[in-house]
């Protein structure tokens, strides 16, 4: 498995696979060898590229499982041709790609696992890839959104978050791509300044994942906040889970969050994405603010009456769920990558012999 981190849907998916006793050995390989040593520590099975007796393991695998593209896929392909590639991806977001923009990233990709057939047909066969090759089986993330939810003691324990009789306010965008971070009344700053005042006024937790890509400087920012950067607290979904209220504005997480149907509030900044979508912008399901005022109301509001957006958006929500997701929200996303799989290498073993 490869990924910038273990998080999201591998981490999702490796769980699985170690918590159900499947036939395949899985181990995490990081480009980063300190980042691989920490994983150890943790008691995660974790490889270094950096590493020439891990990458022997790697080169003998019979499954290279990838997060966000291909990485070293030449190198290894050519070391060890009989190794099936397989992708499944990060997120489904508003970002959509040019055409054929995927083609020679996944193009010789054996399968990509994606959350649903809409999005096969979409994204990946739009794309040009061969529709044989591209499963619509789910993201292994939703499996364990639709868990049950952590209690306040793991929450508090996992992400040190103070104070378990609060509710938490977690404030998350996405990263200018390029763009400029600026965005009227409500650039970072502002949303900060905003949240900065409600954790001042109110009983409530806020917390602060700003994107990995982000340059904000969390060591000038408000101490009344709780910083959590995907450096130090990788595991994004669990705090999703244990959120109250998402704050963002263009993000993927906006879908992940969805699937929980809790109040998600939109900052609405120009649309970095403009060119390509494949959501779109009408599948922000949520209140969408201008100003530091229609925040702060919007942000009480949802605290106050959580129910009011199950009711508001209900057919907005279904909507972009089934574009997303298609019928994969039943908890059985990894059963079907842990099949899906053993039938590929099971495939490949036979045209051997």
């Amino acid at each position: 498995m490869f990924g910038h981190q273990l998080n999201g849907n591998i981490s999702a998916f490796k769980r699985w696979m170690e918590m159900n006793g499947t036939q395949f050995e899985c181990r995490f390989l990081s480009i980063d060898r300190p980042y691989a040593e920490r994983l150890k520590a943790g008691g995660h099975s974790a490889l270094s590229a950096q590493s020439i007796s891990d990458m022997l393991w790697v080169v003998n695998s019979d499954v290279f499982l990838t997060d966000h593209g291909p990485g070293i896929y030449k190198t290894l392909k050519a070391l060890r041709p009989a190794i099936r590639f397989i992708d499944v991806w990060h997120g489904i977001g508003f970002k959509g790609f040019e055409d054929k923009e995927l083609l020679p990233i996944f193009g010789r990709y054996d399968r990509i696992f994606c959350s649903s057939n809409w999005v096969k047909k979409n994204l990946y066969v739009r794309q040009g890839l061969s529709e044989d090759r591209v499963e619509g089986t789910g993201c292994a993330v939703t499996d364990e959104l639709l868990m049950e939810r952590p209690s306040k003691e793991e929450s508090s324990r996992d992400f040190d978050l103070p104070r378990l009789d609060r509710p938490i306010v977690m404030y998350a965008p996405t990263w200018s791509h390029g763009k400029s971070d600026h965005h009227g009344e409500l650039d970072a700053d502002s949303v900060i300044h905003v949240l900065e005042e409600l954790a001042a006024s109110t009983d409530v937790t806020v917390v602060v994942r700003m994107h990995l890509n982000s340059n904000f400087d969390t060591d000038q920012a408000p101490s009344r906040l709780n910083y959590r950067p995907m450096q130090a607290y990788p595991d994004t979904h669990s705090l999703i889970r244990a959120a109250d209220v998402l704050i963002t504005d263009w993000s993927s997480i906006a879908t992940d969050f969805l699937v929980l149907n809790r109040p998600m509030i939109f900052i609405d900044t120009p649309d970095p994405f403009a060119d390509s979508h494949l959501l779109t912008p009408d599948d922000r399901v949520g209140h969408l603010v201008h100003s530091k005022d229609e925040l702060a109301g919007a942000i009480i509001g949802a605290l106050e009456n959580p129910d009011n957006f199950a009711s508001r958006y209900s057919r907005q929500r279904k909507d972009t769920l089934d574009r997303a997701f298609g019928t994969s929200l039943d908890g059985k996303t990894c059963e079907r990558h842990g099949a899906a799989i053993k039938r590929l290498v099971s495939n490949t073993k036979q045209l051997k012999h």
